[in-house]
């Protein structure tokens, strides 16, 4: 295994797609001095493998579900064909409305649900079902 690469976030992965926490620092220091937070393939094609997500392990754990769920959106808007621009501007706008309810443990089954239904299904969906729990 790469030495930046620390371990898979199991709860959230799924065999299509692989969420790692990385060391960011050896991230900056080896690829990309841009990479802050966290990242994925669509963003940063020339050192993250098809289908993989970054997150930074100097991130704290407690914005972690929040970092993980702006990734997993953004990432999925690119691949439906929106430029990273709109893409990070729309993940910036749920992740927001996410932080403002501060709960981690129903953001963590958004991302359960957001990631079983779309990246495994490859279905699109509707943004009010990002910010549901069915």
């Amino acid at each position: 295994m790469e030495s930046y690469k620390r371990y898979i976030i199991e709860e959230w992965s799924l065999p299509e797609l692989k969420i790692w926490i990385v060391d960011g620092k050896a991230v900056r220091e080896t690829f990309d001095l841009e990479f802050i937070d966290g990242g994925h393939d669509k963003v940063y094609p020339h050192f993250i493998p098809p289908n993989e997500i970054w997150i930074d392990s100097s991130n704290s754990p407690d914005e972690l579900p929040f970092d993980v769920f702006h990734e997993v959106y953004e990432r999925w808007l690119m691949c439906e064909g929106l430029d990273y621009d709109t893409a990070h501007e729309c993940a910036n706008k749920l992740e927001k409305m996410l932080r403002d309810k501060g709960d981690i443990a129903l953001t963590s089954q958004i991302i359960k649900n957001f990631v079983k239904r779309n990246v495994a299904a490859s279905q699109p969906i509707e943004c009010e079902f990002v910010l549901s729990t069915n």
